[in-house]
């Protein structure tokens, strides 16, 4: 049997299903690789911070936020870092991910937001609470849930990035301040959290490794007897929506933000 090609065992590694839709043309496939690989190195960074918060709060907190901003993780490391730092890193971070979900979206259409769907239940979940608000009030959901999912869904419906973007930075800069203000009134209550996870750093980070490494092998079964019950392979190429692929004026996309 033919070799699959890179892009599509790459697609394949990252977890897309046979429906994500592909690039037919050279340079669309170019620009699909390179969201994906984006998307893999973030997730990637999200893994390292979860199985190493332990050890990174307490040797580490600014390497910690620059993996993942997790506002668990800002808010543990807001009293080892100045405001100032937890601020510029967390909000790079997280304007990050916002972006390039973003744009992910817009060049996918709905077919990202059907992926993220069948990642997982949870993912499910997440996605259609956020698509409920979304639904109700528009362009402030994006404010409010300043999020991935909220980014995946403003991109997909057609909102422009001059609209999107002011609106996700301020979203990301209530969200950052909020932490930093509980973390400080909080200080004095939480910093037995954080000195009873200096004290068991090294415990905690190998459970923590050990849950990852079979929750990996789990999810990598659970997913290959899923594929075969649906009769894909990983030899079986994604089908292909050329429609993905139109630039948002040809797609006639407005300025509102809601789906056409």
């Amino acid at each position: 049997m033919m070799e699959p090609p890179l892009w599509h065992r790459i697609m394949n590694l990252v977890g897309f299903e046979a429906d994500m839709p592909a690039a037919g043309p050279p340079r669309s496939r170019t620009i699909l690789l390179m969201q994906l690989s984006a998307i893999a190195s973030l997730a990637a960074a999200g893994l390292a911070a979860t199985a190493f918060f332990p050890v990174l709060l307490r040797d580490d907190p600014h390497l910690l936020i620059t993996l993942d901003a997790k506002s668990r993780y800002l808010f543990l490391a807001r009293p080892r870092l100045g405001l100032l730092s937890l601020a510029a890193i967390g909000f790079a971070r997280r304007l990050a991910g916002h972006y390039l979900y973003f744009s992910f979206a817009r060049r996918n259409g709905p077919a990202a937001v059907v992926w993220i769907k069948r990642r997982s239940r949870r993912s499910a979940r997440a996605v259609e609470t956020v698509e409920r608000y979304y639904a109700r009030i528009g362009v402030p959901a994006v404010f409010v849930s300043s999020g991935n999912t909220a980014s995946l869904l403003a991109g997909a419906c057609g909102m422009r990035l001059r609209v999107f973007l002011p609106v996700s930075i301020a979203g990301t800069i209530a969200q950052i301040t909020a932490i930093a203000v509980l973390a400080h009134k909080t200080r004095a209550r939480s910093s037995w959290l954080v000195d009873a996870i200096d004290a068991n750093a090294g415990r905690l980070t190998t459970a923590l490794v050990v849950v990852l490494i079979v929750w990996f092998l789990a999810t990598g079964l659970w997913a290959s007897v899923r594929r075969e019950s649906n009769g894909h392979t990983a030899d079986d190429p994604p089908q292909l929506d050329e429609s993905a692929h139109d630039s948002p004026d040809d797609r006639g996309e407005s300025d509102a933000g809601h789906p056409q």
